[in-house]
């Protein structure tokens, strides 16, 4: 008996395993399930949108085309009747300007009638020469016609010509030109530049603008005299001499060039070069130009040369 009921108590242990693994086992089916049923209705989802999208990309396609079709269908009728809308135009214009002119002849026959006079009383013409109403008026009519088929032939070219200028429109572009400067007006600017540098203390700076307003535009004077001013203050003399020298070449009469010159060489302790530079132009009427002649003709004994610039100064500041 108790064999058997060994094996009873074993076979209740066994369906109650069974029966709990048959319980949890649907439990984890639902799981799968629930899984599923998300994996596919996220998928149904967005292949909806998707589908979505593609029908309202098709529909702005249609609009567009429908679009295109309409602005072509109004080119052609722009460019097919002109001819009628120029006869239309012409009708109606001419039409107003009849009614206009009518109008316009009713109330203005004093004004002829005083316009007839007063030529009659200028030239005096007889009144039978004078142009009648009747005339005045056709003449007008004819003219303002004529007015009113040139404008209507240009309407309908520009209609004409409408539809072309839309179906050939070209893609902006940018230009860009070069404006050259001539070397008097470049040269300007350099100096001014130059100007603002010295006062900056920019010495260098300025050295460098000096000399490319020099190399533009050589006969720039107060270019090369403020860098030959700027050398000799660094005492670079001999290239400062060399510099009022090619000025010189070019203007042999410049006084301010020579003197800057002496100057220099008589800091050098060159008197006979500073006289020889100063003499060329002896008789210039500057007192600070007689002042280094009479000095500098003194320490060369040229007693005459002083006399003169001496009685010069005397003339010139007594």
């Amino acid at each position: 008996m108790s064999v058997i009921n060994q094996m009873l108590k074993d076979l209740d242990q066994r369906q109650g395993k069974r029966g709990t693994s048959q319980q949890q086992k649907p439990i984890g089916e639902v799981k799968k399930l629930t899984k599923k049923n998300l994996v596919i209705t996220s998928l149904v989802s967005i292949a909806i949108t998707l589908t979505a999208l593609f029908t309202w990309q098709l529909y702005q396609e249609l609009i567009l085309l429908k679009a295109q079709n309409r602005a072509a269908q109004q080119g052609q009728l722009l460019g097919a009747t002109p001819t009628q809308k120029r006869q239309d135009y012409l009708s109606s214009a001419v039409n107003i300007d009849e009614k206009n002119n009518s109008e316009n002849l009713q109330g203005s026959k004093v004004k002829k009638a005083e316009f007839v006079e007063t030529n009659n009383n200028m030239n005096g013409t007889p009144s039978n020469k004078v142009l009648t109403k009747t005339s005045l008026s056709k003449a007008s009519l004819t003219h303002n016609s004529s007015l009113v088929a040139a404008s209507a032939d240009n309407k309908a070219n520009n209609n004409s010509r409408q539809p072309n200028n839309l179906a050939q429109k070209k893609a902006p572009s940018l230009t860009i030109s070069r404006v050259q400067l001539s070397p008097e007006v470049l040269a300007q600017q350099k100096f001014i530049k130059a100007e603002q540098a010295i006062a900056l203390n920019n010495i260098t700076g300025a050295e460098q603008l000096f000399e490319d307003i020099l190399l533009i535009f050589p006969e720039h004077q107060s270019a090369r005299k403020q860098l030959a001013a700027l050398w000799y203050g660094r005492q670079l003399y001999q290239p400062a001499i060399n510099l009022l020298s090619q000025g010189l070449l070019l203007a042999p009469e410049n006084t301010e060039y020579r003197f800057m010159q002496a100057r220099i060489y008589v800091v050098l302790d060159q008197q006979q070069n500073a006289f020889d530079s100063l003499m060329v132009l002896a008789s210039t009427p500057e007192i600070k130009y007689q002042s280094l002649l009479a000095s500098t003709a003194q320490k060369l004994e040229q007693y005459q040369f002083t006399i003169d610039a001496y009685t010069l100064l005397t003339r010139l500041d007594p």
